[in-house]
């Protein structure tokens, strides 16, 4: 296989891995919002699920990454962040603004760092995590 079919394989690869973690992110809203928020403020369950999104975002990228560890290098860990991250916001807004009918008020809340809101810290996570696990896995 070729350099730019080993890369190929990658990034196919990466796009079943963020399908896997979109999936993981809807299950952890509903479960925030259907059981979390029982018992602890709407603020708390939001920190909590994500803490819980980027240790486990993590685990399986480190996974990926050592099952594609002959063909990484750290260029391609930021590929795969910008790659995730980018179709995390596209998704994100398209569905919410277009199929939800959300206002660009609210989607903008969930970026508010100042706030308690957690979202902008889980999307830097998931930029940064492909290459923090290249370093790990290279070592």
């Amino acid at each position: 296989m070729g350099a730019n079919e080993e890369q190929g394989s990658i990034f196919s690869g990466a796009f079943k891995v963020w399908i896997v973690m979109f999936i993981l992110a809807i299950v952890g809203g509903t479960l925030r919002q259907g059981m979390m928020i029982r018992i602890m403020s709407p603020l708390t369950a939001e920190v909590v699920e994500g803490g819980i999104l980027i240790v486990i975002y993590y685990w399986i990228i480190v996974r990926f990454v050592k099952s594609h560890s002959e063909q990484v290098e750290e260029s391609t860990g930021w590929m795969l962040g910008l790659m995730w991250c980018t179709l995390t916001i596209i998704f994100e807004t398209v569905f919410f603004r277009f199929a939800i009918g959300h206002s660009w008020d609210e989607l903008l809340a969930d970026y508010r760092i100042d706030q308690g809101r957690m979202w902008l810290v889980v999307l830097l996570s998931l930029f940064v995590s492909p290459w923090l696990a290249v370093n790990a896995v290279k070592k």
